[in-house]
């Protein structure tokens, strides 16, 4: 009896050639550090990786602010009775950085500077989202009032 060969089968799904496209294209932007979301840059200090430091970035960062961190950290970032100011010298880059922040987004944080309790995570949002507010807070923090 002759032996067959085995046939590969990737999925029966019609989308499934553009999931894998789209896994292999985000692991390759990974593997080239374009998919980090924060870090350093030896002559800047801290950045947003290059491309996601636009206006249209920063002006979806708002609209994602505004839905899901406003009610405790305010208008602007400038704190409620729920929540810290985010434009205040402790989450400055200098103190704070990209990576911090989009940890404390997903993962929480507890109670450390202020009397309003832990961070819960906000579980909702995604890396992205998390990067796109976090350049919003970043452009707000550059405001000379709020340095």
């Amino acid at each position: 009896m002759a032996k067959r060969k085995k046939k590969w089968v990737f999925a029966r799904s019609r989308n499934s050639l553009l999931i894998l496209a789209l896994s292999i294209s985000g692991l390759l932007l990974l593997l080239s550090g374009g998919g980090q979301i924060g870090g350093r840059d030896d002559d800047d200090g801290p950045i947003l990786k290059k491309g996601l430091d636009g206006e249209q970035i920063r002006k979806d960062g708002l609209a994602l602010y505004n839905a899901n961190c406003m009610n405790c950290h305010g208008i602007e970032g400038r704190g409620t009775s729920f929540g810290p100011p985010l434009v205040h010298a402790l989450y400055m880059p200098e103190k704070l950085s990209d990576k911090a922040f989009v940890e404390a987004v997903h993962l929480g944080t507890p109670q450390k500077h202020w009397e309003y309790g832990p961070m819960k995570p906000i579980e909702t949002l995604s890396q992205v989202e998390s990067a796109q507010i976090l350049a919003y807070i970043r452009s707000r923090q550059q405001v000379p009032k709020f340095r």
